[in-house]
């Protein structure tokens, strides 16, 4: 087998609208944001990735950005559905509505540095992080809760 790394970028569904109609505070630990920062630390525990931009433990996890060396790819898509679906079910709970978007790319990542800023020339400075941008881009088009693969 070739060897392989994934790029997966998540990112709740409008969720500036969420927090402004529940009246949550920006920037502050929320039950969604709290749930999706659990989530992920358990997705790279189990994965043994690299958290490359986003988990914030302190106030909560909006977007995230991840890296896999040679994971078990089916496995690692019915994770990142089973992550989808607790946030769009949580939405459903606190009755805001919330779901994520996550875009995922695969093929051979060259920039190993962290990424300093979310600036596009940090953020997308490496190929593969540019796919996982663009599917993410296009399940947000596609109206959002959805996992596109590039």
């Amino acid at each position: 087998m070739r060897p392989y790394n994934v790029i997966v970028f998540l990112d709740l569904d409008r969720f500036k609208d969420v927090v402004a109609n529940l009246g949550w505070k920006k920037y502050r630990k929320n039950i969604i944001t709290s749930c999706l920062t659990d989530m992920i630390i358990d997705l790279a525990s189990k994965h043994s990735c690299s958290i490359l931009y986003g988990l914030n433990r302190k106030e909560g996890t909006e977007e995230c950005m991840l890296l896999f060396s040679m994971p078990d790819f089916d496995q690692l898509l019915k994770d990142l559905d089973n992550i989808r679906q607790k946030i769009e079910k949580l939405g459903k709970t606190t009755k805001s509505n919330a779901t994520i978007s996550i875009g995922i790319a695969k093929g051979i990542y060259l920039d190993y540095k962290p990424i300093i800023s979310k600036k596009k020339q940090f953020l997308l400075s490496d190929p593969l992080r540019k796919l996982a941008k663009n599917a993410l881009k296009e399940a947000k088009k596609k109206g959002g809760n959805k996992i596109i693969i590039k």
